[in-house]
């Protein structure tokens, strides 16, 4: 007992939960009874669900709460995953998804499956049990995670994920979108085989611009705004147009930076749009991503700035367009989802591989990806989207970087948003505003 009264675990335990629950955690692991049920219980009171090997074939995932205590099998190989990859929904991607793994069971009878669904999000999500079962629980870790890239790095600097260079080749292939290289790797290091991505793009009730990258200048021609949530401090579309045109938030030394050059070259375009009409003073009114895709769905809007899951979620045929830019050339945003190994036990090392190529295969990806809400992460995959999209496709997977890290975002991104406010309300030129954001950099540079 003492090792759990470390100050370090404690702090790292603090972050995560109360100290009612560590007390309830010790204890009920001390009867041997499911810790892991009991810190993170399943969304909606459900239990987590499992794929095992005989039953699989028969009847798809069945409902378990045993927990997975003790060091796992070499014929085991346990995966944790988000909801919205869940092989046992009701869908047809979730169907295909679990013919795939089927598929790999057949070709691999010797390997026993074991998964589990965690939450995205929230104290039960697939990192934060990750982190926790790495401190209290390490042998009930799974072998495989799927898990965004923010989660990947923070997985891969505290040693939970480990990296798969040398173990597989698949990573090294020319089929993959860049954006797909950025999302596996850490410290120039790969973590894992990306899944599926999401990506900002420009969503229209009819293709009024096209699959191709076309300028604001271009796009003011065909529509009456490209909306976005102006109010609110979280958006991120200030930085997409700052970095279109060359502004980076690291400089060579690693340090946190803004160009000012390039900052002051975005606000100007905000405010000559706003001038045209396409960014008009409206959108401050929209604060949130939700109010601003309601606005869309009623026809206030004809074009808005969103994720591109978004229109896939939703039974309407929306048209999907690369975001409209201030320079050139496309850029925009993407995140995505990788497969990483968890387990170190060598001899669990390659099933694990084997299954994760197996759900990254090029064929499986271009016959799934188009029946979900994402996009594809392999160009070869491309094959089973609409004709109509897949230019758009094309041009947003090509030109995407993934979202800047958190430090970039917590430290520069509200200040950005609210410069871009104050020069939509006349409140400050663009050269103040832009000031008064190199100023607000320095004091935070010197604290």
């Amino acid at each position: 007992m003492n090792k759990l009264r470390n100050s370090h675990i404690k702090q790292v335990i603090r972050n995560f939960m109360t100290s009612l629950m560590i007390v309830v955690i010790f204890l009920t692991g001390c009867n041997g009874q499911n810790i892991l049920d009991i810190i993170f219980p399943a969304e909606n009171s459900e239990t987590e669900q499992k794929i095992t090997q005989g039953e699989l074939l028969h009847e798809g995932v069945n409902q378990t709460t045993e927990p997975i205590i003790g060091p796992p099998s070499s014929n085991k190989i346990s995966i944790w995953l988000p909801p919205q990859f869940d092989p046992n929904v009701d869908t047809e991607a979730g169907k295909m998804m679990l013919a795939q793994i089927k598929l790999f069971q057949e070709q691999y009878p010797e390997y026993e499956i074991d998964i589990r669904v965690k939450a995205e999000t929230g104290p039960s999500s697939v990192f934060n049990t990750l982190l926790i079962t790495s401190l209290v629980a390490p042998s009930a870790l799974p072998s495989i995670v799927l898990i965004q890239q923010s989660n990947l790095e923070s997985a891969a600097g505290k040693g939970i994920i480990q990296p798969i260079q040398g173990f597989s080749s698949a990573y090294d292939e020319n089929d993959w979108y860049p954006i797909a290289g950025e999302m596996g790797e850490y410290h120039d290091e790969v973590f894992g085989l990306p899944l599926a991505a999401d990506a900002i793009g420009l969503i229209l009730n009819s293709n009024r611009i096209g699959s191709e990258y076309i300028s604001l200048t271009d796009a003011n021609r065909f529509l009456d705004t490209v909306a976005f949530a102006a109010g609110n401090l979280d958006s991120v579309v200030p930085l997409i147009f700052y970095q279109s045109i060359g502004g980076k938030f690291i400089d060579d030394q690693g340090n946190l930076s803004i160009d000012e050059q390039f900052v002051n070259e975005m606000l100007l375009s905000i405010e000559q749009y706003r001038k045209f009409g396409l960014f008009p003073e409206t959108l401050l009114d929209y604060q949130s991503e939700e109010q601003l895709w309601n606005a869309f769905t009623s026809t206030e809007e004809d074009s808005v700035i969103a994720w591109t899951s978004r229109p896939r979620a939703t039974a309407e045929d929306y048209f999907i367009s690369p975001l409209p830019g201030i320079g050139d050339q496309a850029f925009t945003y993407a995140r995505g989802w990788t497969w990483c190994l968890v387990n170190q036990n060598i001899n669990h090392i390659e099933p694990s591989i084997k299954f994760m190529e197996h759900m990254s295969d090029p064929t499986f990806l271009s016959e799934w990806t188009p029946t979900t809400i994402y996009f594809p992460v392999r160009p070869s995959s491309i094959v089973g989207w609409d004709e109509p999209l897949q230019a758009s496709i094309q041009t947003i997977m090509q030109s995407a970087e993934l979202l800047p890290s958190e430090m970039v975002l917590s430290t520069i991104k509200s200040d950005m948003i609210k410069a871009v406010q104050d020069v939509m309300q006349g409140i400050s030129t663009p050269e103040e505003s832009t000031q008064k954001m190199m100023e607000q950099l320095e004091e935070i540079q010197t604290e």
